[in-house]
């Protein structure tokens, strides 16, 4: 797969570059990452400067080894201790914090995304549907593409009607439906058909730990769940002035 980058001055960049290697000669390589390099090369038919970022499908990750095990199989029978889910949940928004700050939304947050290495270590993986709020320096405050899996997405997302977008905050929604999920080892609604759930999540309560089994998390726990799951997202907290209340 080949990307291609413009650099080339804004008042032509409506112009349509065409696609397949024939049209473009490569020159020197600028810049490498761990499954992609990036090339100077020219348009041949626009005469044109660009960077063509190249992606290595054979590439094999270094670190898929350490962190081959989903979080999601550390769970298989349900309910763990609540010391242990707050442990993991406290790093996976350590990572969501980082990626805020540089603006970007993960759209996907869910334990089969939180990965757990055979040493304990706990990551934030899959940032495969991430989208950012900055292009090209410009800030964009809302997003409104529908993205994410479903039993996780957070009521703004599916209210198309409204229009408002969402932000970093449907990260928050989707990191207290988490936190469900590891308390019961599988989200809330999770065997409901698509419009079924679609339908609850818009026009439902939120889910709580309100269950007879789910006396034994700590009113800290259920109290953390549901800052999370407000409808209202501007009522939720960030990421940084959630995490102390974790821990």
């Amino acid at each position: 797969m080949v990307h291609l980058w413009r650099h080339v001055p804004a008042a032509t960049r409506v112009m349509e570059f065409p696609v397949g290697q024939e049209h473009y000669e490569l020159y020197e390589e600028i810049g490498k990452g761990g499954a992609a390099t990036v090339y100077r090369a020219l348009c041949k038919p626009l005469k044109e400067t660009v960077a063509i970022k190249i992606l290595d499908f054979d590439h094999e990750d270094p670190d898929k080894d350490r962190f081959n095990t989903y979080l999601r199989q550390l769970i298989k029978t349900g309910s763990r201790d609540e010391a242990v889910i707050c442990t993991v949940l406290y790093e996976a928004l350590k990572g969501l914090e980082y990626l805020h700050g540089q603006g970007c939304i993960h759209r996907d947050v869910k334990a089969g995304n939180i990965l757990v290495d055979s040493h304990g270590a706990i990551k934030l993986g899959d940032l495969g549907v991430s989208a950012s709020l900055f292009d090209s320096g410009d800030r964009r405050p809302k997003r409104n593409t529908i993205t994410g899996t479903p039993c996780w997405m957070a009521p703004e997302i599916l209210d198309m009607e409204e229009g408002h977008g969402y932000d970093f905050k449907a990260d928050i929604w989707s990191f207290g439906i988490t936190a469900i999920e590891l308390a019961h080892g599988h989200a809330p609604f999770s065997e409901y058909p698509p419009v079924k759930l679609f339908l609850t999540i818009l026009t439902e309560d939120p889910p709580r730990l309100d269950d007879i089994k789910d006396q034994k998390f700590s009113k800290q726990f259920k109290q953390m769940i549901a800052k999370c799951l407000v409808k209202d997202p501007s009522k939720r907290p960030s990421a940084t002035a959630f995490e102390g209340s974790i821990l």
